[in-house]
């Protein structure tokens, strides 16, 4: 399934994880401690508190913002 996710999004290598949950926490681990994330205002609450609760201990700086609005994104 990994192989063919890559192959249709013409990338390297796909991933797939057992919850939503398991993919986010695994797209920010990769970040490091001084980065700054942009996250819509309107994300799952799991999100919101690994967000806050974790990264935030860990230096990880962030700002929600409205996606719909891509002036407030740039």
């Amino acid at each position: 399934m990994e192989e063919t996710i890559a192959q249709l999004e013409g990338g390297v290598r796909g991933f797939a994880f057992s919850s939503g949950m398991a993919a986010i926490s695994t797209a920010f681990f990769i970040v490091s401690k001084g980065d700054h994330v942009l996250i819509s205002e309107d994300v799952y609450g799991g999100t919101f508190r690994l967000v806050t609760q974790v990264l935030s201990r860990l230096g990880v700086d962030y700002t929600f913002v409205d996606a719909t609005d891509l002036e407030r994104v740039e």
